[in-house]
């Protein structure tokens, strides 16, 4: 994937869990294994930025990237 465009994206997670060990069973969430798998690929596909560079960026800051805000 080309890391330059002029999208940003918003990922946002509500629960992640050890599906081996889960603390609430009952909950739906993600497995900690998928989890660091998905931001494996964000790192290696975008411009991963912390919420100061996103708010930095959409305040005209920031060059025109593919990004992504993940917290």
């Amino acid at each position: 994937m080309n890391k330059k465009s002029n999208k940003l994206y918003i990922v946002m997670y509500h629960y992640i869990k050890d599906f081996a060990n889960p603390l609430f069973k009952n909950l739906k969430g993600l497995d900690a294994v998928l989890f660091d798998k998905q931001l494996e690929f964000f790192s290696e596909n975008f411009n991963v930025l912390s919420m100061e560079d996103t708010i930095n960026v959409l305040s005209g800051g920031g060059a025109n990237f593919r990004l992504i805000q993940c917290f």
